[in-house]
Formats: structure tokens, C-alpha cells, sequence
């Protein structure tokens, strides 16, 4: 009995039978495939066997082996009879939910048009395998190797050049018969990758396998980033879309329950009347519509931010605004208020490529210029256009090597095409009150982009939310790298406003402190109230961290800033007080006038690391901008530095002429200076100018100058020895017990904000007769006039006494305040005349630096000089017994001649006998 033999296909896996009938039909189109284009339930089996690839020569011997049959596959279409047609060769593209294989294109015809762009992708990336692998010079080599490596079977020369040509046209890539030959020529003269085949007279080429499956590898890797990348792309690409739909309805509805939609009023203000280019958009009102998207905008903020303007698009595309994709405007999204602020101080590496707030003091800026937003190169040899798009954290352009089509490094700029913005760094530091100790503050640069520029000056008070980026560089020659934030809003302070936070209960307990007897005392002693004495000194500071008015009963603006001197003993604790009010001054910047220089008083120019420019980097008077320069030793400031605080303690502002840059910056900061005398201790019987070396043009720009002298007094003594040693306090009562040094800094700070007097008209008239009355007591000495006040010490009492007026929270200034500043004020005069001269006033002292008894002195010596020149010099014993018929002592002609020596006003001819002989040489 015969007995049929079973179907070895009903005997085998199914699996094995489906996968053999899937590369039977593959092998209709193709002489190798990978195990990327097999089906994924099928590829641990298709790996198992073959490996990573299988030859047809290898799948026919497996299924001799397996002795399968399989039906015959349906035959290429005519339309496909190129070697490289415009598809996929095996490449297993996914694109919507239709697998593209040569397989199914053979098949469709109508698949081969609609999906040609996969196939010209697969073979670039087989070029990019090749390239990989094999270090050919030009790009053209590697399709010849590429053409060689898609083909089983050894090929001839002319072989070779044909299927390299039908790839050339296959991806448009333009390359010339003569290029192809020279690429052909390139690879089969390479004997380390290309094996030469003899046979019958014919020779033939092909790769050796060590190559191939090199290639293999490396096509294989670039298969899975591409597929990483596409799956990527998707998933970015439905979640932005699924943002924007909820920024369309955050923007549509949000506020539209109490009035008008407030993103759709935003958008027609900007439109409309504002003309901008940003909308505003508070985190806090996104993170109550949309908490979720408001958490992932700090951590994948460029997503959020794409999601967010792609929904104002949409918005603007409605009815109400009616705008088309031809006539979109571009509106950026910028988001503002996140709940904390850092401080540069406190940036670190966990944030970056994160959304911040930072909170700073701007200490330097560049000019506007413009950036590359979108670069577009042309290839002259071929005019092939290239995009790429720039990064504003970039220190290098991005720009090909190469054309991406011909080879060819002839490639330029297209500025026409190009797309530019503007660009501006800026740099911010700490804010002063910030740091604590001796810490250096720590600083940031950032990147201004577009409408953001110019929104800033040197000295502001900003926060600025933005992304935090690594700085790209050329060639990373380190692993630390440096950081700059890309700003995404940027929100100057309201710079006349102190940052102190002030509670209801703060405010209360102001007002009611204020209404109990003496409140001034106990402020007072609050000033670094562990330093004994010094009342007076400590009532003048106290008046000028309140300040003054900025403007004149008459209308006429002046400056609000009462600058106050200290200058006298050592041992006072003149620098103790300047760090106590570093702690409690708004805006406070200490500094020595020892270390600084003229740029470090206003600003300097200095090179940008990040751009290379020349940019302006503010100095202590700009960073103190409404605020206090507080300055030690300022006795020992260059005399070429000094004009530097001229301008700015008067008109509040300093120019800036350097490396190309004019600039007016503010600089109204309000002057706190200690000083040491010349020798070491104060002199009562000498000049302040004699004994601080500064031109009477600072000194009188000062308000308030105290002497602080260390002059023994046993009851004082005793007082103060009780205070360093706690034996009087048991003897203090509480009504004068100072405040902490917290309220006292809340105190200022609402004062400074809230309280702005105006002089009462008792309050004026005060003014009026004390400065009439004082004006007629001049008297003519000499060629001077003893003046004992100006319009300029008018002005501080105006300042004086609208500052006391606002230790008592008194919305007008009254007779009280008058007189209490013109006591400060002539307590202050009087101590800088010698003991025997305090009876009468005389402004001179500050104005020219001396009293106008030392100028009519120095007048007649002068005047001798003159008469007793002959010729050749007026002897000095002849200036000083002329003098004495004056009453005028040796010791004091000797005195001012040796001054005006050294000021240049007479020069010494010639000694005789040991005798001088001087000639008056009129200043210029």
C-alpha cells in the first residue's frame, strides 16, 4: 500500500512558513535583507536563524534544507524596473500604520509615488553607514561604496558605474559622469576594503565581508536612532499639540466668569494700542487652569513654550481677530511671576535646561546687535540652499562643511534669505542686601533676544525668568562648561520702591511707635546703638537713610539724597557704623575708596567673555543707584579719581566716554563716607581741607561733615566705659531702649515709600529768616566776603527738614522740623571751625575749605609777594617782616607760603644765603 508522504508544511511552525513566504517576497526586489525589515513578532526568529542579514543564495539553501514549498511570488511591475527605484528597498518605513516594503511597492504602483521620500531616505542612510565605516575623502566616494555594498553578487567596473549612477539619480544628488567614474576609480583602487575578483577574463569587485559587516552594523545603529528618533518626534509632536489645545481654551476662557477673557484683552492691547510682540502670561494663572502643564513648563519649558505660541496662533486665527497664515503676526509667549526667585548665587548645575527665576542687580550690558536667527547657506557651485538654525548660547555659527548635495565647500551666507533678530548680554550680580559677611557676589550673564533688548540699564533691580543653557563651544577643551540664561521675560523693579516685604502688622506697629514720646530718641540710639555717643552724627545718618524731597517749595527739581561725612579719630567706629548700615540701608553698596578706582566709582568698559565685545559694567555709584554708597577711607581716593563722584552726588548720573561706548547712567545714590585726617588725628586748629586733602568741590557736596574727635571728658569717659562694660543698664529706661535692627530697616523702608512731606508755610518762613538773618551778618574781609550760609545749604536745610518731618510720619513739615535741621545743620558747621572761631558762621570752610580769616592771610602774603618782586623774587624775610607790621605771625606766613608752594601758586627763583626768593605764578 502505497502511503503519501505528509506536507512538511503542515509539520513546521507557522511562524517559519510565514516567515518564509515574507522573504520570498522580499527577494523579488533585493539580494540581501536586514532583520529591521522584518515584522517584530517575526525578528527573534529571523535572528535566530540568519543572524543580523541573510543573502538569497543562503534563504534558497534553507528552504531546500526545510524542503519548503512556497508559491510563487507575484512578479515586479514594469513601472519598477530601475535598479534603485524612487522606494524603500527593504527598508521597513512606518507611515501611517502602512508598512512600506519593496514588496508591497511591487504590488501598488501607486505606493512608489506616495512613498518615494522613504526610499531616498534608507539609502542615505546606507551612505552614512558607509561613511561610518570607510574613511573616504569626498561624499561621492562613499556612494560608489554604498552602490557596492547594496549588490550580493561581484561586479564589473562598468557594473559598478551603472548601479552608482542609477543611485546618483535615484536621490538627486547632480554628481557628473567624470565625478562618478573618479568615485568608481577611488573605491576599487582601495584594496583594503574592496576584493578583486578574477574569472574567464572578467574582473570583478566586491567588499570584503569584514566590511560589510561593519557597514551592516553601523546601517543597524542608525536604523534605531532614526527609529528613536521618529518615535520621539511623535510623541513630542501630540504632546505639544495637546498643550496648545489647552492654551487655546487657558487663553479663550480664562477670567471670562468676572469680564472679558484676560489673554484675548492682553492680545488686542498688544495689537492695537501697545504694538508689541510679547504676551505676558502669569504662572499663576496657568498653574490654576492647567497645574499640569505648568509643573512640566519647568523642566521641559521649550516644549511648553512651542505649545503655548502655537495656540496663540490658533487664537488669532479666530473670527474676532480674523488674521490668516499669510498675515500671522508673531507673538511670543513670556512667562512671569513663578512662585521663587533665585539668586545668581544660587544657580547650579540642577537647573540647567530648566525654567528660573532669577532675581539680580544688572551690573553690565552690550549694544544691541543682530543674530543669525535662521542662517541659509548657498552653495555657489549648484545653488543648493542649506537652513541652520542658530543658538543664541552658541559662541560659534553653525554652518555646513560641505553642500549636502554636490560636495562642494564654495558655500556662503545668504543674508537676503537669512533671518535676523536683535541680541543683547547682559550680566546680573547678587543684590547687596543678599549677601552676608564678607561673600562675593556671584553673577550671570544672559541672553536678551528680540523685544526683550534695551529693557534694562546698568544698576536695575530685575527678575528675569528664562532657560538655563551650557554655553556650546567650538571645542570643548574642559568638562566644566560655563552657563547663560536665555531670558523668556524680563521685569525691572519699580526702582523707586526699597524690596523690603512690609505685613499689615509691620505697617501697624510703625504708625503706633511713631506717636510715643521720643520715638526719634530711641531711633536714634537704634543706629548701631552698641557704639556709645555720637548722637549728633548718628541724628544726621538717621535723616539720611530717610531722605529728603526732590523738589523745591518753588517747583524747581533737586536732588532728594543727603550726603553725609565722618570724618575725625581713629578708634570712633566710623568703619563699625558703615557695616551696620550695610545691614539695614536699602540698596547698599560698601566699598573702600582706597580700591577704587574712577571706572569702579561710575562704570567700566570691559570685554564680554561670552560676545567678545567691549560692554559697561557698573561701578559702585550705579549698582547704589536709590540706594546708599556706603565708603570707607575716603581720604586716601586718587586725586585723578575724584572728579568721578562730582556729577553724581549732584545731578545723580555719570557719563561714560569709553572704547566707543557714551552712555548717561543713574547714579543716585545717596553718600555715607568716613574719612581718616592727615596726620592721623583730627586738629583742631587746623583747616578740614589741610587735613583731608580733598578739594572743597566734594566737600561741599556734602550736607552734613562731622568731626568725630576723640577728646577726653571724664564724665563722658565714665558713660561711655559703663556702656562697653553692662554697668549702666540696669540705669536705661526702657522708653529710649533701641529697636532691633529688623524694624529699623522696615521703618526705613515704609518711610521711604510712603511718607513724602511738603514744608508748611510756618515751616518755610523759618527757612526764609534764619537764612535772611545769617546772610545779613556777612562782612567784607579782605578781597572775601565771611559768608556764613549759600543757596546751597538753603537747599540741604529744605532736605533736612523734610527728612525730620518723616521720622514722625507727618505728611507736612512743621516749625519743629525746621528747627531741628538748622540745629544739625550749624552743629555741623561750627565743629569744623577751630574752638575760638565757632561764635560766627563761615560756609567757606566747605565751599573753598578754609575760613575767610585763612584767605585774607593767604591774600596779603601774596599781595607782599607782589610788591617785593623786582625782578629777581621777593625774599622771604623780607615777606615775613612786612607781614608782621600786619600782625600777622611768622609761623602762619611760613605756613601759607609752604601751602601755596605746593599748590603751584609761587615757585622759588633762587636761594641766597639761605634765603628764598619767590615769584607769584597766577593760576590759569
Amino acid at each position: 500500500m502505497e502511503i503519501d508522504s505528509p506536507d512538511i508544511n503542515n509539520l513546521l511552525d507557522p511562524e517559519i512558513i510565514e516567515l518564509a513566504k515574507i522573504l520570498e517576497e522580499k527577494f523579488q526586489h533585493a539580494d540581501r535583507v536586514f532583520a529591521f525589515n522584518i515584522p517584530d513578532h517575526l525578528a527573534d526568529l529571523f535572528k535566530r536563524t540568519f543572524g543580523t542579514y541573510v543573502e538569497k543564495s543562503t534563504f534558497k539553501e534553507w528552504v531546500q534544507e526545510h524542503n519548503l514549498n512556497l508559491s510563487p511570488a507575484s512578479p515586479r511591475e514594469e513601472n519598477v524596473g530601475e535598479r534603485f527605484p524612487q522606494a524603500s528597498p527593504e527598508a521597513g518605513i512606518e507611515n501611517k500604520d502602512t508598512r512600506v516594503s519593496p514588496s508591497a511597492m511591487g504590488k501598488n504602483g501607486e505606493e512608489i509615488s506616495a512613498m518615494g521620500k522613504n526610499g531616498e531616505e534608507f539609502y542615505r542612510w546606507v551612505i552614512r553607514a558607509v561613511e561610518r565605516v570607510i574613511p573616504l575623502t569626498r561624499p561621492y566616494h562613499h556612494l560608489a561604496a554604498a552602490a557596492m555594498y547594496l549588490h550580493k553578487e561581484p561586479l564589473t567596473r562598468e557594473e559598478l558605474l551603472r548601479v552608482t549612477a542609477d543611485l546618483n539619480k535615484s536621490l538627486n544628488l547632480g554628481y557628473s559622469p567624470k565625478t562618478l567614474q573618479n568615485a568608481v576609480s577611488k573605491v576599487l583602487a582601495d584594496d583594503s576594503i574592496t576584493q578583486k575578483i578574477e574569472g574567464r577574463g572578467v574582473t570583478r569587485y566586491r567588499l570584503f565581508e569584514d566590511v560589510l559587516d561593519d557597514i551592516t552594523k553601523a546601517l543597524m545603529e542608525i536604523v534605531e536612532e532614526e527609529k528613536a528618533k521618529a518615535e520621539l518626534a511623535a510623541e513630542n509632536a501630540e504632546t505639544i499639540e495637546g498643550m496648545a489645545a489647552k492654551f487655546f481654551q487657558f487663553f479663550k476662557t480664562y477670567g471670562a466668569d468676572t469680564g472679558a477673557p484676560v489673554y484675548i484683552e492682553k492680545l488686542r492691547e498688544l495689537l492695537t494700542v501697545k504694538g508689541g510682540r510679547s504676551l505676558a502670561v502669569d504662572y499663576v494663572h496657568v498653574n490654576a487652569f492647567i497645574p499640569d502643564i505648568a509643573e512640566r513648563l519647568i523642566n521641559r519649558p521649550d516644549d511648553v513654550i512651542r505649545a503655548a505660541e502655537m495656540a496663540v496662533r490658533n487664537v488669532l486665527k479666530e473670527p474676532e481677530f480674523g488674521f490668516t497664515d499669510d498675515d500671522l503676526p508673531e507673538v511670543h509667549v513670556r512667562f512671569f511671576n513663578l512662585p521663587r526667585s533665585i539668586a545668581p548665587r544660587k544657580i547650579g548645575s540642577d537647573h540647567l535646561n530648566k525654567f528660573v527665576q532669577v532675581e539680580g542687580v544688572v551690573s553690565r550690558i552690550t549694544e544691541v546687535k543682530p543674530f543669525v536667527h535662521k542662517a541659509v547657506y548657498v552653495c555657489r557651485a549648484c545653488g543648493n540652499e542649506m537652513v541652520r538654525i542658530q543658538n543664541p548660547y552658541s559662541v560659534y555659527m553653525k554652518r555646513p562643511d560641505k553642500c549636502d548635495a554636490c560636495g562642494s565647500r564654495d558655500i556662503e551666507l545668504n543674508d537676503e534669505l537669512s533671518t535676523f533678530i536683535d541680541y543683547q548680554t547682559i550680566r546680573i550680580q547678587d543684590a547687596p542686601e543678599v549677601l552676608r559677611g564678607g561673600q562675593m557676589p556671584r553673577f550671570l550673564d544672559v541672553v536678551l533676544l528680540d523685544d526683550l533688548v534695551d529693557s534694562v540699564q546698568p544698576g536695575d533691580r530685575v527678575i528675569i525668568t528664562g532657560v538655563l543653557r551650557r554655553v556650546e563651544e567650538k571645542v570643548e577643551k574642559r568638562p566644566v562648561v560655563r552657563r547663560v540664561l536665555i531670558a523668556n521675560h524680563v521685569q525691572p523693579l519699580n526702582r523707586d520702591l526699597d524690596e523690603v516685604e512690609l505685613t499689615r502688622e509691620d505697617v501697624h506697629r510703625i504708625r503706633e511707635e511713631a506717636k510715643k514720646p521720643y520715638f526719634k530718641e530711641r531711633l536714634i540710639r537704634s543706629i548701631k546703638h552698641d557704639l556709645y555717643g555720637m548722637e549728633k552724627v548718628k541724628e544726621g545718618i538717621l535723616l539720611s537713610l530717610v531722605g529728603g524731597i526732590n523738589e523745591r517749595p518753588d517747583g524747581a527739581k533737586m536732588r532728594d539724597a543727603i550726603h553725609v561725612l565722618m570724618v575725625g579719630d581713629p578708634g570712633k567706629g566710623k568703619s563699625a557704623l558703615l557695616e551696620f548700615l550695610r545691614k539695614v540701608a536699602p540698596r547698599s553698596v560698601l566699598a573702600s575708596a582706597e580700591g577704587v578706582t574712577k571706572a569702579g566709582f561710575t562704570a567700566a568698559a570691559v570685554r564680554d567673555e561670552l560676545t567678545g565685545e567691549w560692554v559697561l559694567e557698573a561701578g559702585v555709584m550705579v549698582l547704589a543707584d536709590k540706594g546708599f554708597a556706603l565708603l570707607d577711607e575716603f581720604e586716601k581716593m586718587k586725586e585723578h579719581d575724584r572728579a568721578a563722584i562730582h556729577r553724581a552726588m549732584e545731578q545723580g548720573t555719570v557719563e561714560i566716554h569709553k572704547a566707543g561706548i557714551n552712555a548717561t547712567l543713574n547714579a543716585r545714590a545717596t553718600v555715607i563716607a568716613a574719612a581718616n585726617p592727615v596726620h592721623g588725628r583730627w586738629n583742631l586748629n587746623e583747616d578740614i581741607a589741610d587735613q583731608l586733602k580733598l578739594p572743597p568741590t566734594i566737600i561741599s557736596r556734602f550736607d552734613l561733615i562731622f568731626p568725630v574727635i576723640d577728646a577726653p571728658d571724664p564724665k563722658e569717659d565714665e558713660k561711655l566705659a559703663d556702656s562697653m562694660l553692662g554697668l549702666g543698664r540696669e540705669e536705661s529706661s526702657p522708653a529710649v531702649e533701641p529697636y532691633d535692627e529688623e524694624f529699623l530697616k522696615k521703618f526705613i523702608a515704609y518711610v521711604r515709600r510712603n511718607v513724602h512731606p511738603r514744608l508748611s508755610k510756618d515751616a518755610l518762613v523759618i527757612l526764609r529768616d534764619y537764612y535772611v538773618t545769617l546772610r545779613r551778618l556777612a562782612k567784607r574781609e579782605g578781597g572775601f566776603y565771611k559768608i556764613p550760609i549759600t543757596p546751597r545749604q538753603l537747599e540741604a536745610l529744605i532736605r533736612l527738614t523734610a527728612a525730620h518731618a518723616k521720622l514722625h510720619l507727618r505728611e507736612e513739615a512743621t516749625e519743629e522740623d525746621a528747627r531741628a535741621a538748622i540745629d544739625l545743620l550749624e552743629y555741623s558747621l561750627r565743629q569744623l571751625l577751630p574752638p575760638d572761631q565757632r561764635e560766627e558762621l563761615d560756609v567757606n570752610v566747605i565751599m573753598v575749605g578754609k575760613p575767610t580769616k585763612e584767605l585774607v592771610i593767604e591774600e596779603e602774603v601774596i599781595n607782599a609777594i607782589k610788591a617785593l618782586d623786582d625782578g629777581e623774587g621777593a625774599p622771604k624775610t623780607g615777606i615775613i617782616s612786612l607781614l608782621k607790621e600786619k600782625g600777622i605771625s611768622e609761623e602762619k606766613v611760613k605756613a601759607v607760603i609752604e601751602d601755596l608752594k605746593e599748590r603751584g601758586e609761587i615757585t622759588t627763583l633762587k636761594i641766597v644765603n639761605d634765603v628764598e626768593f619767590y615769584r607769584w605764578t597766577p593760576r590759569r
